[in-house]
């Protein structure tokens, strides 16, 4: 069993900072959807959470995480937009696909650990984290590893 050496630690590190980017306003589109069906999970959408929510989408982009400019009121108004579409993912079968694209979609967003670490901000913003948000984070988290992983596995000789 051989081990990675400095020098390929070096070069993996090295290729993953190449192959990451900036977001882009696409990218907020599917960060807003994943964030916002963490309200719908558990099928009860509180004002804690979409305020939360809020919070989360404002201090993204004053961290540059998103590029977008939007105000407490643009957020909110995506969120009435979008929120017959989204409990429509939960209520209706089509959350396996739905949620493959939106992962698919940000495989190469540079801060997936903020996001999750964002869906997990949502799901206690109620007081209780439900089984069902529960499920959408380790969910969110192996799908994002096992591409990680794919993606490096011929990298590092074991």
């Amino acid at each position: 069993m051989r081990l990675a050496s400095e020098q390929d630690i070096t070069e993996i590190i090295s290729e993953l900072m190449a192959k990451t980017h900036k977001p882009i306003e696409a990218d907020t589109k599917y960060v807003l959807e994943l964030l916002a069906l963490t309200m719908f999970a558990d099928k009860q959408v509180l004002a804690a959470e979409i305020q939360t929510f809020v919070d989360i989408v404002l201090r993204f982009q004053r961290e540059n995480i998103l590029t977008t400019k939007l105000t407490e009121a643009d957020i909110i108004l995506w969120y009435e937009e979008q929120k017959a579409d989204l409990a429509n993912v939960i209520q209706h079968g089509v959350f396996e696909s739905w949620i493959e694209e939106r992962l698919q979609n940000l495989r190469d967003f540079p801060d997936k650990h903020l996001l999750l670490r964002a869906i997990d901000e949502i799901a206690n913003a109620d007081g209780e984290k439900h089984i069902s948000e529960k499920a959408l984070e380790v969910l969110t988290a192996k799908k994002w590893a096992e591409s990680l992983l794919s993606l490096y596995s011929g990298k590092v000789a074991v």
